[in-house]
């Protein structure tokens, strides 16, 4: 028994010793494979390794233009092209109630004819360049006042009297409104401030009211107002125009 023990002892020390042995040189051929040397011997042997590394993320934007087209197309969306068709569309949305019938239009022209009060008419001629509204005149006949009362006039005269005044001054009310209508309309980029349309559109008013001529100018754009010169027309001396353009 004792004879048998001794030999599995024996046997269980050099069974470890080769388990020790086995460990001892598989760590350092494993060490050896990871120094330099090894990794020589094993690009020597065509071993190749393959590493993933992730690509560099770059921050900075394409060189390209199309951001720029994008905000071209942005800003051509907020100012669409002023036509005529535009600019009267424009006018309604400020207000502008009377119906433009349009008489005559060319290239660089467009004539339209607007009737306001007791059948009254007037002209509104636009101006295009490329197809674009630059410019608007409006042109009529001056309303006229009543004339005065004179001291024995009867009920019937003084009625007849203050429907002719109401008219007159509605006229001229008429007149502030459209022309600050299309003042509006045409300042597409909104660089005419509203107080500047306002007071362009009372001079407006006055012109058609006494004849007297006015001028006006606000960055780009420029009013002028006065009487036309006589054409030996029954209306001589009688009709006035106002205008505002925008320099393109």
């Amino acid at each position: 028994m004792k004879g048998s023990d001794a030999k599995k002892g024996k046997h269980r020390q050099w069974l470890a010793g080769a388990v020790f042995s086995a460990a001892l040189v598989g760590t350092c051929l494993l060490l050896f494979l990871l120094s330099d040397a090894g990794g020589a011997l094993l690009a020597a042997l065509g071993v190749v390794q393959t590493v993933y590394e992730p690509a560099p993320v770059s921050t900075a934007l394409p060189e390209t233009t199309e951001a720029p087209k994008a905000t071209a197309a942005v800003g051509m969306e907020e100012h669409p092209a002023l036509s005529a068709e535009t600019f009267l569309q424009r006018a309604e949305s400020f207000g502008m109630e009377t119906l433009a019938v349009l008489s005559s239009e060319h290239e660089r022209m467009a004539e339209y004819t607007l009737a306001y009060s007791s059948g009254e008419t007037a002209t509104l001629l636009l101006s295009l360049q490329n197809g674009e509204v630059t410019e608007f005149m409006l042109t009529m006949r001056r309303p006229m006042p009543p004339a005065p009362l004179t001291a024995d006039a009867n009920w019937f005269l003084q009625q007849e009297h203050d429907a002719q005044q109401a008219q007159y001054e509605e006229s001229l009310a008429w007149i502030y409104q459209v022309f600050l209508a299309y003042a509006l309309a045409l300042d597409r980029e909104e660089a005419l401030p509203y107080s500047e349309a306002a007071q362009m559109a009372a001079a407006a008013r006055s012109t058609f009211e006494d004849g007297e001529a006015r001028t006006a100018e606000h960055g780009k754009f420029r009013f002028t107002a006065g009487a036309i010169p006589s054409t030996g027309t029954k209306d001589e001396g009688n009709m006035c125009e106002a205008a505002l353009s925008a320099e393109p």
